[in-house]
């Protein structure tokens, strides 16, 4: 009984043997023409991205009038990234608050971060055919997503200086309870209700 058990395992083992020997032999190292002609392939040119189109905001045209009066003409890239950098002080403080309650002077009126504002920027930018990375930060405006408004500042504040990296000065995002003094310095219970009703819905909620 043993030995019947022991032929059979060797039989086994040699079938299974057997079948691996015949198996066809993975060529998967050996390069094809087809592998070579990819090897040799060169490489696409990069094509540039255009700015992808969002659904903005459609702003009226009582706000588009009152955001001209309160920013002015927006005619060149410089005048864009100047007024983006402008309404976005609502969002970020630079040093010492040196553009917010300065002692002893009176605080200039400022263009408040709404979308009708952001819609008449944008409706600018388009018409100048401004840098690409200008429009793609005035779509995160508008959808409310204001996570890099620092970097968002920094990047508008080099292309009015022609600078090609951040020369150091002090700014920070503002807390929630710091825009709300600001918008309340400038903009009064008026401005503050304008806010919570345009942008309350984009703010993260932490559960």
């Amino acid at each position: 009984m043993f030995k019947k058990i022991v032929v059979k395992l060797f039989v086994l083992i040699i079938v299974i043997g057997g079948m691996i020997a015949c198996s066809p032999k993975d060529d998967t190292n050996i390069p094809t023409n087809k592998n070579n002609a990819e090897l040799n392939k060169e490489p696409e040119a990069e094509e540039k991205v255009p700015v992808q189109k969002i659904d903005n905001y459609v702003a009226n045209e009582e706000e588009l009038k009152h955001a001209a009066e309160v920013m002015g003409e927006v005619n060149t890239e410089e005048d864009l990234a100047s007024v983006m950098m402008t309404i976005a002080l609502q969002k970020v403080e630079l040093q010492e608050n040196e553009n917010f309650e300065i002692a002893g002077t009176v605080s200039p009126s400022r263009p408040q971060f709404t979308k009708g504002n952001i819609a008449f920027i944008q409706k600018n930018a388009e018409s100048i055919k401004a840098d690409t990375a200008l429009e793609e930060i005035l779509n995160k405006w508008s959808q409310g997503n204001f996570d890099d408004i620092v970097e968002d500042f920094i990047l508008a504040r080099n292309i009015l200086n022609g600078q090609d990296k951040h020369d150091g000065y002090k700014i920070q995002k503002r807390s929630k309870e710091e825009e709300n003094r600001y918008i309340k310095y400038f903009y009064g219970d008026k401005g503050l209700k304008l806010d919570e009703e345009q942008w309350r819905y984009h703010e993260k909620v932490d559960f």
